[in-house]
């Protein structure tokens, strides 16, 4: 049975290793075609015509191999394809969303006004975390490639996880949890960008997403009742409780520092007052690495000034109510998505 291995570089997206003969070189499916790709038979001999930033990281894989050390790096035993996968601009902008089938449809508006306000220039990855997806909802989302070329991720969720953690809020799944897991499933990625499903993008992120995580574990907004959390949660009075409905993840940070194992531990026992779920579990992990977030990247409907991502938190979603302000953009890019007829079908159910 064939099989792929990923070994990350930098500025290189992974590379791709098949095992097997030499014959019939093909890319794998699912692909963005406007990401480049080279290949190349891989043996001890073998020259690589790839792009010099990208050829010294081949090499030294390859001198592992040549000194009988491929497991380290990855790589098969036997002869293999090479498959070197990296943006025009040696940079992929990840974006990981969480959700169950029934925000499926809300979550492929939030994909449609990302794609909608990207430039054609980069390229992006969404990393989706789901359960109860069928294959024609996923085959529905993939559709939103129309919009701009980019890849999508499905990762399917043992939902039996989450099921012991509390749920206290009424419009809170245990779909919230997943994003619990980023930092072990998305394990080759060092940086991504989380959004809630019940966000719209009405710019480009490229600027978000660029943001220096360095000596941090997340970059977050301050939450509306972030001094009330701060005494709830007995955090230091000089942090600030941050609202995770749009977070900058330092992945590498976080796995470097084991907090993915916490991140569980306090999910199961919380060491404070609930109120907030996940989010609690986030503030009370993340505490001493936090770096603020300018409003305008998270910004409510009630708030005031400059908004680049509109965050519709809260019972009162466009989908379901036709007096929330700002459900204009919702239903720009639900537009583009096919799911329209069955939201604005089901936004009639909920009005009637």
């Amino acid at each position: 049975m064939r099989s792929w291995t990923k070994v990350p570089g930098p500025s290189v997206v992974g590379i791709k290793i098949k095992t097997g003969g030499r014959g019939g070189i093909r890319t794998p499916g699912g692909l963005s075609s406007t990401t480049v790709f080279k290949t190349a038979a891989f043996n001890r001999s073998a020259t690589l015509p790839l792009p010099r930033h990208t050829r010294r990281r081949c090499s030294r894989i390859r001198r592992k191999r040549a000194a009988g050390k491929h497991a380290d790096a990855g790589l098969p035993a036997t002869p293999c394809l090479v498959y070197i996968e990296y943006s025009k601009d040696g940079k992929m902008i990840h974006v990981c969303l969480c959700a169950d089938e029934h925000y499926a449809a809300p979550m492929a508006v939030t994909v449609a006004s990302v794609l909608a306000n990207a430039s054609q220039n980069d390229d992006y990855t969404f990393h989706i975390m789901e359960s109860g997806f069928t294959q024609e909802i996923k085959e529905k989302i993939c559709l939103l490639k129309n919009i701009k070329d980019c890849t999508i991720d499905f990762y399917s969720v043992d939902t039996s996880i989450f099921e012991k953690y509390r749920i206290i809020s009424a419009h809170i799944t245990h779909a919230a949890y997943y994003r619990l897991m980023i930092p072990t499933l998305l394990r080759d990625i060092d940086k991504v960008l989380y959004l809630d499903c019940d966000i719209i993008a009405v710019t480009d992120i490229k600027e978000l997403f660029n943001m220096n995580v360095m000596n941090c574990f997340v970059i977050a907004k301050k939450d509306v009742l972030s001094g009330g959390s701060i005494l709830r949660l007995n955090l230091p009075p000089l942090r600030f409780y941050f609202n995770s409905g749009v977070m900058l993840l330092n992945l590498k940070e976080i796995r470097a520092e084991n907090i993915e194992k916490k991140l569980f531990e306090y999910a199961e026992n919380p060491p404070y007052k609930e109120r907030f779920e996940d989010q609690d579990v986030l503030n009370y992990a993340f505490q001493a690495k936090v770096k603020l977030l300018p409003a305008q990247w998270n910004f409510r409907p009630d708030d005031e000034g400059k908004y680049n991502i509109i965050h519709f938190l809260g019972p009162e979603k466009p989908w379901k109510s036709d007096t929330v302000k700002f459900q204009e953009y919702f239903w720009q890019f639900a537009r583009l998505t096919p799911f329209y007829a069955e939201l604005h079908n089901g936004l009639r159910e909920e009005m009637s």
